[in-house]
């Protein structure tokens, strides 16, 4: 597993955040034996930390579930369709 590091901005508050990101699987509608196939695994990010720019606390247990949800779509908006594993 390789954790990576990136600076998200929300409004005027930036964080570094520590995640891991997993780019998801395509589906497939029919295997090549003719069973059916199965649905496309979308990307996913799990955040591991997050730490207000500057400063050493990891805050992460103190966020809304929204602010963790907003955080993890911009992670996937950068990296989804990029070879950055």
């Amino acid at each position: 597993m390789t954790i990576h590091i990136s600076v998200v901005t929300i409004g005027d508050c930036s964080f570094d955040v520590a995640f891991t990101y997993s780019p998801g699987l395509p589906g497939r509608n029919f295997l090549p034996n003719g069973d059916p196939g199965y649905p496309e695994e979308p990307a996913e990010v799990e955040i591991i930390e997050i730490h207000p720019i500057g400063a050493q606390d990891d805050i992460l247990e103190w966020l809304s579930d929204t602010a963790i949800e907003c955080i993890q779509q911009k992670l996937l908006s950068g990296w989804s369709g990029e070879d950055n594993a």
